[in-house]
Order: C-alpha cells, then sequence, then structure tokens
C-alpha cells in the first residue's frame, strides 16, 4: 500500500519531469503540501503511539517497586495498628480487673492471706518468711537522718533499740534485740528471741 511519504516523492518526481506546464506543476505541489499534512499528522500519531507505549511501560516500571513498598508498608501499618488496639484493650481489661480486684479486698483479708501462708507474691513470701523468724531487714537510705549509709553501727543499734522501747510501750510483747547483722549491701538484719510463752 502506498503511504503519503510515497505519494510525496512520486508526485516530486512527476512535477521534476519535462513537459509539465506552471499550472499542472502549482496543482502537484498544492497536492504534495496536502499530503505533506496528512503525512505529517499520520507520523505523529505513529511517534506518539510508540513513544506514550514506552513512556508508559518506563513509568510502570519506576514506579513498582514504590507502589510495592507503600502496600507492604500499608499492611504492616494495618498490623501495628490491630495489635497497639489489641495491647491498648488488654491494658484497659488488666487495669480494670485490678481495681476490680483492688476495691474488692480490705486491709483485713489482705493481713490474713500472709499469716495463712497463702503467697500472693515474692515479697509477700519474703515477708512471711521474716515474721516466721523475728526478723527485721532494714535498709539505709541516704536521705533518712538516721538510719544511713554515713551513720555508725553504733547509732543505728542505739536508733533500734529507742524504737523497740516505744513500741513496748504501747501495750505490745516484751522485744529485745537478739542480734544485728550488717549485709554485704549495707542493709542490716536484727533478729528478735522468739516469744516466750
Amino acid at each position: 500500500p502506498a503511504t503519503p511519504e510515497h505519494i510525496l516523492h512520486a508526485l516530486f518526481y512527476i512535477s521534476q519531469t519535462k513537459g509539465v506546464n506552471n499550472m499542472l506543476r502549482s496543482a502537484i505541489r498544492a497536492t504534495a503540501y496536502l499530503v505533506r499534512e496528512l503525512a505529517a499528522l499520520a507520523m505523529a500519531e505513529t511517534i506518539i503511539k510508540a513513544v506514550s507505549s514506552n513512556i508508559e511501560n518506563s513509568v510502570v516500571t519506576a514506579i513498582s517497586p514504590q507502589i510495592a513498598k507503600i502496600l507492604s508498608t500499608t499492611e504492616k501499618l494495618e498490623k501495628v495498628n490491630e495489635s497497639a488496639t489489641s495491647l491498648n484493650d488488654n491494658y484497659a481489661q488488666r487495669i480494670d480487673s485490678i481495681a476490680n480486684t483492688t476495691n474488692s479486698m480490705d486491709i483485713n483479708q489482705l493481713e490474713g492471706e500472709i499469716l495463712l501462708g497463702k503467697h500472693l507474691s515474692l515479697e509477700y513470701a519474703k515477708a512471711h518468711a521474716a515474721i516466721k523468724e523475728r526478723q527485721l531487714l532494714i535498709n539505709p537510705n541516704s536521705n533518712h537522718p538516721t538510719l544511713n549509709n554515713l551513720s555508725s553501727r553504733e547509732s543505728i543499734i542505739k536508733a533500734i533499740k529507742l524504737a523497740l522501747e516505744a513500741v513496748e510501750e504501747a501495750d505490745s510483747p516484751d522485744l529485745q534485740l537478739k542480734s544485728i547483722m550488717q549485709l554485704c549491701n549495707n542493709r542490716r538484719l536484727q533478729q528478735t528471741p522468739p516469744a516466750m510463752g
């Protein structure tokens, strides 16, 4: 099939042959001009189709990894959001549970837990063992005016004896200091003799 370019070349050769008068030559040139416009339009469409498909493929190839990353990040953020919501709900349930447990217990019930030997935690176990052994663990604090790291052993013993004497005056059983030990972490362990009776 003849393309507009072929027709243009044929018209050019016809216009160059001998025996073509000026009027025919003008008509051929006008036709060639129209054919050239048609050819330019067809070539532009061909170029647009070729370039646009290449550009489209290039753009798709260039942005595909970023789109995949965005989708992956979106999925991860949705999972994180679900986890955070679940964790928040879990914390809310635990706080409600603790609040309900605290409200339902009274002080006498907690005292009974320690005395009956029902251990609620490691701290209660230590407290129960200390009561059973009649021991008192004192952790000197640097902010305390009497029992601090700078106090001498004798001043601490004197302060504890004064405290025991003050307790005895308040209608309590007779308390005496049996022994005192300073532990390696600068804590002191006092021990009272077993109760008589």
